[in-house]
């Protein structure tokens, strides 16, 4: 995967850098830090400038944020939480009340929760779905998510710019970084998970108790 990011980068430049941060924000599993260490590493060659390519990738987050945020909102709660009701949801775990939950919570932080997510790994795609299905105001989502964003590519790409040579050994810790990130992630759902499941099976023994009296 690496390699070939490195020669779309090569061979196609800025659009390369932009199409690849398009795609990662698609699919958050393609690591972004990789992108931006290399931008950041050609830019310190000579190869690209570090600004054009700071702005190829921010307008790469920006549209893959934006096309995520109009899925979500496409959607909307409802379709979700029809969907996590059928058989897909039994498979993932969730339900409806969980769909219903993210979305108070997310209703709760919401701008916090976009600017400050576009800055951590793992989540900075993601957030943008509960943003479109909660109908965050548009404006507000695109100028949060183009602020944590830039931030984000700023901070990494010039990382890479300073590291020159030893960028993979920068990729390497902050891929330990994003790791520990998404493990911290599972964790919180999981005991989420264990603590919703116990509430209802206390509410349900409640009721079973209540109804006997």
């Amino acid at each position: 995967m690496q390699d070939t990011m490195i020669e779309l980068i090569d061979k196609f430049g800025y659009v390369g850098v932009f199409f690849l941060i398009f795609i990662e924000n698609i699919f958050p599993p393609i690591p972004s830090e990789g992108i931006l260490l290399f931008g950041g590493y050609a830019s310190h060659l000579g190869t690209l400038n570090i600004w054009l390519a700071i702005t190829c990738a921010t307008l790469g987050s920006m549209s893959g944020a934006v096309l995520l945020y109009s899925i979500g909102s496409i959607l909307g709660k409802q379709r979700i939480k029809n969907l996590m009701s059928s058989r897909v949801g039994r498979i993932l775990h969730l339900n409806a009340e969980s769909i219903e939950n993210a979305d108070k919570w997310f209703q709760k932080f919401e701008g916090k929760a976009v600017f400050l997510c576009r800055c951590i790994p793992v989540v900075r795609s993601i957030v943008s779905i509960p943003a479109g299905i909660s109908k965050m105001n548009f404006r507000n989502f695109i100028l949060l998510t183009f602020a944590g964003s830039t931030i984000w590519n700023i901070l990494i790409t010039w990382i890479g710019y300073l590291a020159g040579d030893t960028w993979h050994t920068v990729q390497i810790w902050l891929g330990i970084y994003s790791d520990a990130v998404l493990a911290i992630i599972l964790i919180l759902v999981v005991s989420a998970y264990i603590i919703v499941s116990i509430r209802r099976k206390k509410k349900s023994s409640s009721k079973i108790e209540g109804s006997k009296k």
